[in-house]
């Protein structure tokens, strides 16, 4: 079940790809979704110029702090009873997720044991479907279209917008599956109202929307940064200096400086590194020249990735 609610929100969307739908989409936009007894809140947090920020919660609908024709409220006040709720940030240009919180545990994860899909599904092309491809209601002679809700009471709909995809065969739990999206074609709605996942058989999930908006400010207060962190206990091996630095994606590439405690200049140094355990091991080619001997140095760093800081070691030492 968990695989599905952490997988679906990246199904690009319009008939093109999730990231060009990115582009329109606006911090705030928000939907709710029930599956079976569960329900999904899903919104844009925040947008910047190179990433996109997700807030997803989930609860039961047994929840006593929540109201199906106010989930929005229930979000406002914190999610109490929430079952799980997670933040994560994602590259607008190829969909890599570089930061993942959970707020309830007050800690950062990452998704190596159980990864979606990003890369393929942000970046994949859906297919308008034309009515002769789509189920027709016998009684009536028209198309059929599932149900639109706003605060958990039906919306006139007159018929959906269907986008399909046939998944390929591969080593994935999407492989040879079929995922519908379904559209309000009056609206320009970030999320589809009704996503089905099915397999040659039957149906495997139907997420329902029960309501959708804009402007909602999110649940979680802000969304906290784990900053570059050069750890103490550097090592000397000839001309070369190792250290560790712990450094998430989101402030991934840095670069690394030599400097001079007591005047506080910084020489740029060329380095090799190598990722273990997200951590970043450097080998830095420390100089020779003699105007660097007998000098207290720290070392320090400046981010390059989507996010950008400077950040300094505590341990000191000199280079003979």
């Amino acid at each position: 079940m968990m695989r599905w609610m952490l997988l679906f929100l990246f199904i690009p969307l319009f008939g093109f790809s999730f990231k060009e739908k990115c582009l329109t989409s606006s911090k705030g936009d928000y939907i709710v979704y029930q599956q079976g007894h569960q329900l999904i809140y899903l919104s844009i947090y925040d947008i910047t110029a190179n990433t996109i920020v997700i807030e997803e919660i989930h609860s039961l609908d047994s929840n006593q702090h929540l109201k199906l024709n106010n989930v929005l409220d229930w979000v406002l006040q914190g999610g109490k009873g929430a079952s799980q709720w997670i933040l994560y940030e994602m590259l607008s240009e190829t969909g890599a997720i570089i930061e993942a919180y959970a707020p309830t545990k007050r800690s950062f994860f990452n998704f190596d044991q159980d990864p979606p899909l990003l890369s393929r599904l942000f970046l994949t092309k859906w297919d308008e479907m034309p009515d002769s491809r789509r189920k027709i209601i016998p009684s009536t002679k028209k198309v059929w279209s599932p149900q639109k809700k706003i605060k958990n009471l039906p919306v006139h709909l007159e018929k959906s917008t269907l986008y399909r995809k046939f998944w390929e065969k591969d080593q994935s739990f999407l492989s040879e599956l079929r995922i519908d999206l379904h559209f309000d074609p009056q609206q320009t709605d970030t999320f589809p109202y009704m996503i089905d996942i099915q397999n040659s058989v039957r149906p495997l999930a139907r997420f329902y929307q029960v309501d959708q908006g804009k402007k909602s400010p999110g649940a979680a207060k802000y969304f906290p940064r784990r900053h570059p962190d050069i750890e103490n206990g550097f090592q000397k091996k000839g001309n070369f200096l190792l250290a560790s630095i712990d450094c998430s994606p989101a402030f991934y590439p840095f670069e690394l400086y030599l400097q001079d405690v007591q005047s506080l200049i910084s020489t740029p140094v060329s380095f090799e590194s190598e990722k273990k355990s997200g951590r970043y091991h450097v080998k830095i080619l420390l100089p020779q020249e003699d105007s660097y001997k007998g000098k207290t140095y720290r070392l320090s760093g400046k981010s390059l990735g989507p996010h950008r800081t400077k950040f300094d070691s505590i341990e000191v030492f000199e280079i003979n």
